[in-house]
């Protein structure tokens, strides 16, 4: 996309749900301009900058380093893994309802008053 930065908040669990996020953008070549990140988010933008797919499922989510993962539970893995589908997931839905709005499919309630 021209002209365009994508900023990625820190936090591991915030993180895992964007690894998903990001994973969605990859499998459809989503570019950005720039990619800003702070803390988790730095690293899972430079894993979403490397066009590894799938490397920031492995890396962030079920492996993280034994540093980050103090007091970590099968409970706070799973957590993790169903954080990062959910994110794929919605911005799957995401996508395809701002896909159909930009080709004209769909209109928005709030630019009908612009016709």
């Amino acid at each position: 996309m021209k002209n365009s930065c994508l900023v990625l908040e820190g936090g591991g669990l915030r993180g895992a749900f964007t690894s998903g996020v990001l994973e969605y953008f990859l499998e459809r070549n989503l570019n950005f301009d720039r990619v800003i990140g702070v803390s988790a988010g730095a690293c899972i933008g430079a894993s979403f900058l490397s066009k590894q797919q799938g490397r920031n499922r492995k890396v962030n989510v079920e492996n993280p380093s034994p540093e980050y993962s103090i007091g970590r539970t099968e409970k706070r893995l799973d957590l993790r893994l169903r954080l990062y589908h959910h994110g794929y997931q919605l911005a799957g839905e995401v996508f395809e309802e701002i896909k159909l709005f930009l080709d004209g499919t769909v209109a928005h309630p709030l630019t009908d008053h612009l016709k």
